[in-house]
C-alpha cells in the first residue's frame, strides 16, 4: 500500500538544485490537476463565521488567518462528546497551537511531537496544560494513548509518508475500538503558487483521496474551504510576488489589515461549490470509528 499521497518524494525543505525544483513544480502542478474516482464533496467554511474577523492579525498570511479563524469556530465536542480532550499536534513547532487554541475557548490537555525542538515548548509547558516531545510522525503510535483528537497545522505536507501517518491512527482506533478524530490544515492547489518550493506537497482531490482510500472503511471524511480566490490573489500579490521581486510585503500595515478583512468577506460571498483549486487554504478532517 502508498504510504505517500504524492507521486514524488522531492522535498523543498532541503536545498533544490534548479533541476529538482522543475521536478518538484511538474510533479506538484500533476497531482495538484488529477482527478479521482472517489466522490469529495467539500465545504465551504460558515459565512457565520466572520463575525469573529476580530482576532485576525495583521502580522499573519490570508492563509494562516484563516485557519485561526476556522479553529475559533471548530467545536471539537460536535466531533467527540467528551467533558475534557487529550489533543496530540504532530509538527506542532513552536507549540503555539497549544495557546492559541486555548485562548480560543478549547479545554484540552496538549501533547507535541516535533522533529525539531523549540525552546518555546518550556514557556508553553509553564501557561497551559501541554508537554512536548522531540519525534518523528512515523512514531505517532507511541503517543496515542488515551489520545481524542489528532490535528496538524500546515505541517502535513512536510511529512514524506503521509498517508502512514493515517493508517497508524487507523489501527490504534480500531485495536481499542475508539472514536479516533484528526484534524488537518494544508495548503491547497493555490499554494504552488503562493508558497512555491515550500514542503513536498500541496492537498488536491487526488491526494486527499489516497489517504480516505487507504484507511478504507468505517471512517468519514469532510473537507473545509478555507477563502478563494480573493484571498489567494491578496496573499500572492502582497506577500508572494514582493518577496520575489525583492519588496518590502505591506504586511502589518493598517492598508494590508483593510484589505485582508476585505478579500475574506468577498469569498465568502462568491464561492464556488467544490472547488478545490480556487480555496487559499483546506482543512480536513477524518473521524475514525464514528458513533
Amino acid at each position: 500500500m502508498e504510504q505517500n499521497s504524492s507521486s514524488h518524494f522531492i522535498n523543498a525543505d532541503s536545498p533544490l538544485g534548479r533541476k529538482s525544483k522543475l521536478k518538484w513544480l511538474f510533479f506538484n502542478l500533476r497531482d495538484n490537476m488529477a482527478s479521482s474516482h472517489l466522490k469529495i464533496e467539500p465545504e465551504w467554511f460558515p459565512r457565520e463565521s466572520f463575525d469573529n474577523l476580530a482576532i485576525l492579525n495583521k502580522h499573519d498570511s490570508p492563509s494562516r488567518n484563516l485557519c485561526n479563524l476556522f479553529w475559533s469556530q471548530l467545536n471539537f465536542k460536535d466531533l467527540l462528546d467528551k467533558p475534557k480532550l487529550r489533543l496530540l499536534e504532530v509538527g506542532c513547532g513552536s507549540g503555539r497551537y497549544a495557546k492559541i487554541l486555548r485562548e480560543l475557548g478549547h479545554d484540552f490537555f496538549y501533547v507535541g511531537i516535533d522533529v525539531v525542538p523549540s525552546q518555546n515548548w518550556k514557556t508553553v509547558s509553564d501557561q497551559v496544560q501541554a508537554e512536548f516531545f522531540l519525534d518523528s510522525a512515523t512514531n505517532v503510535s507511541k503517543y496515542l494513548e488515551d489520545v481524542d483528537v489528532v490535528i496538524t497545522q500546515s505541517a502535513l505536507e512536510h511529512i514524506e509518508n503521509d498517508v502512514s501517518l493515517f493508517l497508524a491512527l487507523k489501527e490504534h482506533s480500531d485495536a481499542t475500538r475508539q472514536t479516533l478524530v484528526s484534524v488537518n490544515l494544508v495548503p491547497s492547489p493555490n499554494n504552488l503558487a503562493l508558497a512555491p518550493w515550500h514542503g513536498i506537497r500541496q492537498y488536491g482531490r487526488a491526494t486527499t483521496s489516497k489517504i480516505l482510500h487507504a484507511v478504507g472503511d468505517n471512517v468519514s471524511l469532510r473537507v473545509i474551504l478555507l477563502g478563494g480566490l480573493h484571498s489567494s490573489w491578496f496573499q500572492f500579490r502582497e506577500l508572494t510576488l514582493r518577496s520575489l521581486l525583492g519588496k518590502t510585503s505591506s504586511i502589518g500595515t493598517d492598508d494590508y489589515a483593510e484589505g485582508l478583512k476585505k478579500v475574506i468577506m468577498k469569498d465568502a460571498k462568491s464561492f464556488k461549490k467544490n472547488d478545490f483549486k480556487g480555496a487559499t487554504f483546506l482543512a480536513f478532517i477524518l473521524v475514525f470509528n464514528p458513533k
